[in-house]
């Protein structure tokens, strides 16, 4: 008498089941990494559009972005096609891009300003230095401190200016 096929595959099916009735199902943890980067990013262009075309964009050679915030290196944060913000390194965070070394800001007009430090607020468009800046147009030059820029209203105030100002 041969064992049929139907016997072989309800056999296996109660042992299969049963098992998996004994078998300790409780829940584990998942394993975290310690590793915080999330995404690399090369050569890379970002851009804000609004309704007169291209509103800001920002641009580098590489970007690393970790839980908290973005890395920038070589980076240049161009304002309505009028002002460049170019540094070697930055880091963006909570809508503030924050260098902290050397920055100059060109502006169309010929306006160029250069510091050690300063906060972008990309979505008011201003600019904040708690550190010595420079500033030259033409053939002046105005040394200070705590620079506030309003790249809208081009607006700009800061604390202990010297100036050396020339007229032609």
């Amino acid at each position: 008498m041969g064992l049929r096929v139907e016997y072989l595959i309800i056999g296996f099916l109660v042992v299969m089941s049963s098992s998996l009735f004994l078998l300790d199902t409780g829940s584990v943890d998942p394993i975290e990494s310690n590793a915080s980067t999330e995404l690399i990013f090369e050569n890379f262009s970002l851009i804000e559009l609004n309704e007169e075309g291209v509103a800001q964009q920002l641009s580098g050679s590489f970007a690393l972005k970790d839980k908290r915030y973005f890395a920038l290196n070589d980076i240049n944060v161009t304002y309505q096609k009028s002002h460049h913000l170019v540094a070697k390194q930055a880091h963006y965070q909570d809508k503030f891009i924050y260098f902290d070394d050397r920055v100059e800001i060109f502006r169309e007009d010929g306006v160029h300003f250069e510091t050690k430090g300063l906060s972008y607020a990309l979505d008011r468009g201003s600019i904040q230095s708690p550190k010595a800046f420079s500033l030259e147009m033409n053939r002046s030059r105005i040394t200070g401190e705590g620079l506030h820029y309003n790249l809208n209203s081009k607006r700009i105030w800061a604390d202990h200016i010297h100036a050396n100002i020339i007229f032609e």
